[in-house]
């Protein structure tokens, strides 16, 4: 093992030696620097970590003995799980999106002031006309001036 694999095998141990392996040789290059090679593997080595434990994939029950079709069922499921919640974070976007664009159209929508003036004024002469009537009738003895 090279210098910085062991490095990075300290600072990463859930990492496997294949893993880190991977990762240097992927980053070396005839005109890289032995400490940029380090750098890129180290970045790029976190980011794949991450990512496994983000989805869950290091969570298996290591009990048991696995065969390769256990760890591609394994995969596959995950796959599914990692799939279906893509889509319904999706679906979620898509709805807020829509619910925002409605929430600014209702809000650039023109407010007809004359309109809402005019029907709170109806209101307001309707209630007046209602107790107008209701004095009329008490003293009438409740009944309405037409009835006589």
């Amino acid at each position: 093992m090279a210098e910085f694999e062991v490095a990075l095998r300290s600072e990463f141990p859930e990492a496997t030696d294949a893993e880190i392996k991977r990762f240097v040789r992927s980053c070396q290059g005839p005109r890289i620097p032995p400490d940029k090679v380090k750098e890129r593997a180290e970045q790029a080595l976190e980011e794949y970590l991450d990512w496994r434990s983000c989805y869950g994939l290091d969570y298996k029950d290591e009990s048991k003995t696995h065969t390769d079709a256990d760890d591609w069922k394994f995969a596959i499921e995950k796959s599914l799980e990692v799939s279906a919640s893509i889509k319904r974070t999706r679906e979620m976007e898509k709805k807020l999106a829509e619910e925002q664009a409605q929430a600014e159209a209702d809000n650039n929508a023109p407010i007809s002031y004359d309109i809402d003036m005019s029907d709170s004024q109806k209101s307001e002469d309707e209630g007046k006309k209602e107790d107008n009537e209701g004095e009329g009738r008490a003293e009438n003895g409740g009944k309405k001036a037409d009835d006589d």
